[in-house]
C-alpha cells in the first residue's frame, strides 16, 4: 500500500474484508428448518424439485450452480417433513422454484427470495401439471463479517424456506383434495430412473399404490393421543436402522388421516429429534399433562433396540443412545410401561418394530459383547391396560422389507389397517384382529426371502383383550 495514507489502512481493510465476504463461493451447505416450522404429519404425497430461474448476485457476480441450491432445498424438505418424501423421478406434486439471491455489501444484508408454484405431478392422476398453487417466502440476515459466510447464507435461505412453507401447510387440504386421484399405473416409459430408485428406496412401483397411499377410508373420530419415533440416523454412528424414519411419518398420516387421531394430539419426532429428552418430554410429561379419562393412547417406535447384557433388561436406543452405556443413554422398555401404566385412560397401545437379541437387524449392541442367546428378562411386560404389538420374540431379529421400503412388521401392520386386517369384515379392526393377520405374513416373508424367522408377538391380560383393548379403527366406507 505504498503512498497510502496510513490513516485510511483501516477502511481499506475493511473494504477488502466485506469484498472477500461477498464474493467467497463454495458449498450452501445443509440448510435446516426452523424446529417450530416442522410439520407435524409430513403430506402423504412425494415430491420433485424443479429449478426455473436461480440468481445468486453478490459484489463479485459470483453465483452458485443451480444444482447447489436445489439440493439445499431437497435437504431442508427431508428434514422438515412437508412431504412424505422428495424423489428425482415421477412424483405426486411438483415445485416448480424461482430463487434470487443478494448480498447488499453496504448494507451488510443477506436477502433470499423465493418464489414457487406447485402443480399436480405424474403419479397423482392424468391431469398433471395442473397448479395447486402459488408461493412465495423471504429471509434476511445481517453480515456479521467476522462470520461464518456459509452459515449466514444457510441460515438466510432457511428463513425464506420457512416462511414459504408456513403458507403451503396452510393450504393441506386443498392441496390433498386436488391430487385425490387413483395413481398412475407405472409403466416402461414413466417408470423411476434406477438413479432414483436407489437414491429414493420408496419410490418403486409397488410403493406408489401400497402401503405408502392413504386408502379413502374414514374413520370414527376418537379422543386419541399418540407418540411416534422412527430413528434410522444415530449420533453415536451407529449402523442405519433402515426405513425408520420413513415407518414413523408415515405412521404418523394414518393415525391422522385414517384413525381419527387429531393432528394436534399427534407427536412424530424422527431421528435427531427424538434424543433421551424427548423421549422423557413426550412420553411422561406431554401425554400425563394433555390425556383424558375417556382418551385412548397410541405409541410407536421404530427404530433400534439393545439389551444389558448385564441385567437382561432391554431399552430403546434414542438418537443419542450408546449401547456401550446403554443403562444410561438408552431408554428402558419397563420405564415406559411403568410411565404409561401411570396414564388415567382407557387403552393404551404399543407397537415396536424393533429387537433387542443384539444379533442385528434393529438392535444393537456395544463394542466386544455377544448376541444374547438367553431371553431378555421384561422385555415385552405388557400390564395393565397395555396391549404391545412387537416385532419379534425375543431372540430374533426384526428385519426390513427391503422390496417395500419399510419395517416388514411395520408394513404388514399398515397393510392390514388398509382393510386387510378386518377378518371378519365387520368394519373395525381391533389388534388381536389385525395380529392374526400379520402374524404368518410377517413370517412368510422372513423365512422364503431373508432365510430368517421373525415371529411378531402380541402381548395383553386376557381381561384387556376381551374387553376390546387394542382397538384401532372403525371404519366407514364411501
Amino acid at each position: 500500500m505504498k503512498g497510502a495514507n496510513p490513516s485510511n489502512i483501516p477502511v481499506l481493510l475493511f473494504c477488502l474484508s466485506l469484498s472477500l465476504q461477498a464474493c467467497v463461493g463454495g458449498a450452501i451447505g445443509n440448510v435446516r428448518p426452523e424446529p417450530s416450522s416442522h410439520t407435524t404429519v409430513a403430506l402423504p404425497l412425494s415430491v420433485r424439485i424443479e429449478m426455473r430461474d436461480y440468481k445468486h448476485r453478490t459484489i463479485a457476480e459470483y453465483s452458485w450452480k443451480d444444482d447447489a441450491f436445489k439440493d439445499a432445498v431437497a435437504h431442508y424438505l427431508k428434514e422438515r417433513g412437508t412431504f412424505r418424501t422428495v424423489v428425482d423421478g415421477p412424483a405426486d406434486v411438483v415445485l416448480y422454484l424461482e430463487a434470487k439471491y443478494n448480498f447488499y455489501l453496504f448494507l451488510l444484508l443477506h436477502s433470499c427470495s423465493l418464489e414457487v408454484t406447485l402443480t399436480r405431478g405424474e403419479t397423482a392422476g392424468s391431469n398433471d401439471g395442473e397448479p395447486l398453487g402459488s408461493y412465495s417466502g423471504h429471509g434476511t440476515h445481517l453480515d456479521t463479517i467476522i462470520g461464518n459466510p456459509t452459515l449466514i447464507r444457510q441460515n438466510t435461505i432457511a428463513e425464506a424456506l420457512d416462511d414459504l412453507f408456513v403458507k403451503i401447510d396452510r393450504d393441506r387440504k386443498v392441496i390433498l383434495a386436488k391430487t385425490a386421484q387413483k395413481p398412475l399405473v407405472i409403466t416402461a416409459s414413466n417408470s423411476p430412473t434406477p438413479d432414483a430408485v436407489s437414491q429414493n428406496p420408496l419410490v418403486t412401483d409397488a410403493a406408489l399404490d401400497d402401503v405408502d397411499r392413504l386408502p379413502d377410508v374414514t374413520s370414527k373420530k376418537v379422543n386419541g393421543y399418540a407418540v411416534v419415533i422412527g430413528i434410522e440416523q444415530y449420533r453415536e454412528k451407529l449402523p442405519k436402522a433402515d426405513f425408520a424414519d420413513r415407518d414413523a411419518k408415515l405412521v404418523g398420516e394414518y393415525l391422522t388421516k385414517m384413525m381419527g387421531y387429531p393432528e394436534e394430539n399427534v407427536v412424530v419426532r424422527t431421528n435427531d429429534k427424538a434424543s433421551m429428552n424427548d423421549f422423557v418430554k413426550y412420553l411422561e410429561s406431554w401425554l400425563p399433562s394433555n390425556v383424558e379419562k375417556n382418551s385412548s393412547v397410541f405409541i410407536y417406535y421404530s427404530g433400534h433396540g439393545a439389551p444389558n447384557p448385564r441385567t437382561g433388561d432391554a431399552y430403546l436406543v434414542p438418537y443419542d443412545g450408546d449401547p456401550s452405556f446403554i443403562d444410561s443413554t438408552g431408554y428402558p422398555v419397563k420405564r415406559l410401561y411403568a410411565a404409561l401404566d401411570k396414564l388415567p385412560v382407557n387403552d393404551v397401545t404399543v407397537v415396536l418394530d424393533s429387537c433387542f437379541s443384539g444379533a442385528g437387524g434393529r438392535s444393537v449392541l456395544a463394542e466386544g459383547a455377544r448376541p444374547m442367546v438367553l431371553s431378555v428378562k421384561n422385555i415385552l411386560l405388557a400390564h395393565g391396560k397395555t396391549v404391545v404389538l412387537a416385532a419379534s420374540a425375543d431372540n430374533q431379529l426384526s428385519i426390513t422389507f427391503k422390496d417395500k421400503g419399510h419395517g416388514l412388521l411395520t408394513y404388514y401392520f399398515l397393510k392390514g389397517l388398509r382393510g386387510e386386517g378386518d377378518l371378519n369384515k365387520d368394519g373395525a379392526i381391533d389388534l388381536t384382529e389385525l395380529f392374526e393377520y400379520l402374524k404368518p405374513q410377517v413370517q412368510k416373508v422372513a423365512r422364503k426371502q431373508y432365510n430368517t424367522e421373525q415371529t411378531p408377538q402380541l402381548l395383553a391380560s386376557p381381561e384387556v383383550l376381551k374387553n376390546g383393548g387394542g382397538r384401532l379403527l372403525e371404519t366407514s366406507r364411501p
